[in-house]
């Protein structure tokens, strides 16, 4: 049975830094260096750490930002690979 604190502990176990995106395309396009994309739904809020690992890549030159929607995640990716 998958419980969040398996995971969790799996996700740590490997490397998983707390605020760390949950999508991350290690591809340079359009003058990024790389696209982060924090899920959320709608309602839900990036927390203070993902907020600060958001403007940290962001000022890295890597394109980082929240995406509540699948829609929204998904015309994300696109522009950024077209």
């Amino acid at each position: 049975m998958f419980t969040f604190f398996s995971v969790g502990k799996k996700m740590k176990a490997t490397g998983y830094k707390s605020g760390f995106p949950d999508l991350f395309l290690y591809e340079a396009r359009q003058g990024y260096n790389g696209l982060a994309i924090e899920l959320k739904v709608k309602g839900n809020y990036a927390s203070p750490k993902q907020k600060e690992v958001l403007q940290l890549l962001n000022d890295k030159g890597y394109l980082a930002k929240v995406c509540t929607d699948i829609d929204q995640t998904i015309e994300t990716i696109d522009a950024y690979l077209k």
